[in-house]
């Protein structure tokens, strides 16, 4: 059995936070006790830089993942789950 970590870019609902990075996001979710990792590639661009982050991929310190957590956390919390709320993949 294995944990799967999805929706990591929050379909770009994080976007304009600036430590929403895609290293971040990525590295954050890799850096957790997961198998695996789903993340969104809109464009080819898009892929290839991920396969470039996950390759230099190092897990975080515990400090910055704990950084990185209270920053989206506290201004994203709400909104986040009233997106996903409503959300449905089809």
């Amino acid at each position: 059995m294995g944990v799967i970590a999805m929706k990591v870019f929050a379909r770009d609902a994080l976007a304009a936070q600036p430590e929403a990075s895609a290293r971040n996001l990525i590295y954050y979710a890799l850096t957790l006790p997961v198998t695996t990792a789903v993340v969104g590639h809109p464009t080819v661009e898009h892929l290839e830089q991920n396969v470039r982050l996950v390759k230099a991929f190092q897990p975080l310190p515990k400090t910055e993942m704990e950084q990185l957590a209270r920053a989206l956390s506290t201004r994203n919390k709400t909104a986040l789950v009233e997106f996903f709320r409503h959300h449905v993949d089809a």
